[in-house]
């Protein structure tokens, strides 16, 4: 049975997966030949999320990033802090 998630801690991975992590998106293709984005964030190694466009592979890593961060808090482990600093 899946535990539910702590709203303390979806609320703090939330507020931290807003800052200014780098985006790197490339095009690939599906395993069904279909061509598809591919949005990571260097900074979170395995935090990887797909799209059929750009804008959607980034908005699913944006969600990706949020579970991502959850699991680091959850499990106690460092969140990574952005390669980027915001100007």
């Amino acid at each position: 049975m899946q535990t539910p998630m702590n709203n303390e801690l979806l609320s703090q991975a939330r507020r931290l997966a807003m800052r200014a992590y780098s985006v790197e998106v490339s095009q690939d293709i599906a395993t069904d030949g279909e061509p598809i984005f591919v949005a990571l964030t260097p900074e979170m190694p395995g935090c990887i999320a797909q799209g059929e466009t750009a804008d959607e592979a980034k908005a699913n890593l944006h969600d990706a990033l949020v579970d991502f961060i959850y699991f680091l808090l959850e499990d106690g482990l460092p969140v990574p802090e952005p390669a980027t600093s915001p100007a």
